[in-house]
Formats: C-alpha cells, sequence, structure tokens
C-alpha cells in the first residue's frame, strides 16, 4: 500500500501542476502528505462505506493499527513523521499490524501463517479452470494479465468520464498464437 500512496500523491500533483502550467483558471491545488494519509486510512473507509467501524482509531471501531520502525535507515532522522510514512515507508518497516485487535504481525514477522497451506491454495487455484480453460502453470501468468488488463481499462474508462478507452487487453487466446505452444 505505501508504492500506491505515493503513486496517488506524485499522480495528482503533476496533474495539478500540468493543468497550472496549461494556463488553467483553476487547476486543482496540489494535495500535500497529510491529504494522502487521510485518503489512504480514513478516507478510504469512506469511500468503502466502512467509516462507522475503521480508518481512525476511534472507541467502538475496529482496532487496526500498523506500527512502524521510524529507525530504519530509509526512516530514520526525520522531522515529519507523516511525511515519512507517505513518501519513505515500505512493507519491510512495518513492525507490528494488528486487525480487528488482533495481532497479524510482530517483530516483523507475520505470526499464525501455515505457509504450506498457502502454497497448497496457491497450487490448488491454478488447477482451477480460467475463463473455462485449463491452463498450465506458464500460462498462468498471461491468463493473470488479461485479468488484470481488463480490470485496469474497466478502471480507466471510469477515470475517464466514459470515454471508450481499450488499453488493447492480452487474450489467452494470444498464447497459442504466441509459438509457446496450445494452453492446457
Amino acid at each position: 500500500m505505501f508504492a500506491e500512496i505515493r503513486v496517488a500523491l506524485h499522480v495528482q500533483r503533476a496533474v495539478a501542476h500540468s493543468r497550472r502550467f496549461k494556463g488553467e483558471q483553476n487547476p486543482p491545488k496540489p494535495l500535500m502528505v497529510r491529504d494522502i494519509l487521510y485518503c489512504a486510512t480514513m478516507g478510504g473507509a469512506t469511500c468503502a462505506g466502512l467509516a462507522d467501524k475503521v480508518g481512525s482509531l476511534t472507541p467502538g471501531k475496529e482496532a487496526d493499527v500498523l506500527v512502524i520502525r521510524a529507525d530504519d535507515i530509509n526512516l530514520y532522522a526525520s522531522n515529519n513523521a507523516i511525511g515519512s510514512v507517505v513518501q519513505a515507508a515500505e512493507r519491510s518497516n512495518v513492525e507490528t499490524v494488528i486487525i480487528g485487535g488482533r495481532v497479524r504481525k510482530y517483530g516483523g514477522r507475520v505470526v499464525d501463517l501455515d505457509m504450506g497451506r498457502v502454497k497448497a491454495l496457491v497450487e490448488e487455484s491454478r488447477s482451477q479452470p480460467i475463463c473455462g480453460r485449463q491452463l498450465s502453470s506458464r500460462h498462468f501468468c498471461r491468463a493473470a494479465a488479461e485479468v488484470v488488463v481488463a480490470l485496469f481499462g474497466a478502471t480507466r474508462r471510469a477515470l475517464t468520464c466514459g470515454r471508450n478507452f481499450n488499453p488493447d487487453p492480452i487474450r489467452i487466446a494470444d498464447a497459442d498464437q504466441s509459438g509457446s505452444g496450445p494452453v492446457a
């Protein structure tokens, strides 16, 4: 989520500055790091319709807490905690995660995770038909890419106010024509 926060900050600032440089009379103001942190926490909860349950540390809400080590080299000696989280933090800085009052990560390590079960579930998901076709593991990533492109295209259409946008999606059938063999 840290990378997504940074991307949102930089994309919004780039768009705001571009519109200002093009001479737009009322361009949006560039967001500040505090605004982006709000979007990732309370704003996200509001958009998801969960503001009454999560998004802030308030009595009666579920306790979802992320504790970040501030003494790691990429965050050390900062005089702006919010700026450090938004512009420099990464998953390796996460010390503890508490979700719904339950500790899920402690000391930088995930607790109560059965990696064998996770791997088994991944392998099982690979054997499931996608779009009505059984895929080998080498074609699994291509099918996943098709799904991501389809999602991106739908999102892009929504962001462009309904204008037709087609990002030239990868089709599973393309794997048959790529010379890499049949999709099986």
